[in-house]
């Protein structure tokens, strides 16, 4: 079950919250965890951004709020003698109003990413360090080399050597060295 809507914007820092309740930690901490080359690691960048600009937004909203407040504090408190008609009223709520729409439209992107990060599954576990593997190919490797040299060929020798010179491998670089003599 999901919180309300106003529930979720009653703290500084909405997007981080929201990241961090659904990812079990801080975007930014997970991201170090992860490893770089998989699409979670893509994700968790995507949502550490998103949630960011939905923190920022949020800022600017809330001083946006707090200013117009004192304002409208400072109109209360005196009278309407000190009114301003300069319209800083009328600005400020389009400016509010504009920024309410911009984070709305960043909860959203959060949540859809948020939503396409859950769909993805649990992290693959991460391959094991290639010392690890290197150290197990030596392990394998001695036993396949026996088996290659069962599977070898026996020693070919030359049919006719030359007088005086030894018979070699076939496949030896005296070989090949007395075949470009002959």
């Amino acid at each position: 079950m999901t919180e309300p809507r106003s529930a979720r914007h009653a703290v500084p820092n909405p997007g981080t919250r929201i990241a961090t309740d659904t990812l079990g930690m801080p975007p930014r901490t997970l991201l170090t965890q992860l490893p770089r080359d998989g699409a979670h690691f893509v994700l968790v960048k995507l949502i550490a951004r998103a949630a960011e600009r939905f923190d920022e937004i949020d800022h600017d909203f809330r001083e946006n709020v707090a200013y117009l407040a004192k304002d409208l504090a400072r109109v209360v408190g005196h009278g309407a003698r000190i009114v301003n008609s300069s319209g800083v009223v009328q600005s400020s709520g389009a400016r509010i109003d504009m920024l309410a729409a911009r984070m709305s439209d960043a909860d959203r992107t959060l949540t859809l990413i948020l939503d396409a990060y859950e769909d993805l599954g649990p992290v693959p576990e991460r391959a094991p360090n290639p010392a690890v593997l290197r150290e197990a190919a030596d392990d394998i490797a001695p036993a396949r080399t026996a088996a290659a040299r069962r599977r070898a060929p026996k020693d070919r020798t030359t049919s006719d050597p030359r007088p005086g010179q030894p018979a070699t491998s076939a496949h030896s670089p005296e070989a090949a060295t007395n075949a470009r003599r002959r």
